[in-house]
């Protein structure tokens, strides 16, 4: 239920999108990160709308989504025989 700012790196890109669920700020940059915290402090909309972009992209990523997901595809494996 929080906005993530995250280093902008490649294993996370493949999870969160810049501006829709986190602000990825350059690795090793803590002046990116401050100026990322300050702009989210000012701005309650953006905090509002990346924190629930970000609650709806880690649902794609528990236990139970991740089950599902392999079920679907040995399902769609079986159908195919």
């Amino acid at each position: 239920g929080r906005p993530i700012v995250a280093p902008d790196l490649g294993d996370l890109r493949e999870v969160l999108t810049p501006d829709h669920d986190a602000l990825l700020v350059p690795p090793d940059s803590p002046a990116a990160a401050a100026e990322a915290l300050r702009s989210l402090l000012a701005d309650a909309d953006r905090r509002e709308r990346l924190s629930a972009n970000a609650t709806a992209t880690a649902e794609q990523y528990t236990w139970d989504a991740r089950a599902d997901k392999i079920v679907t595809f040995l399902q769609g494996l079986l159908s195919d025989q």
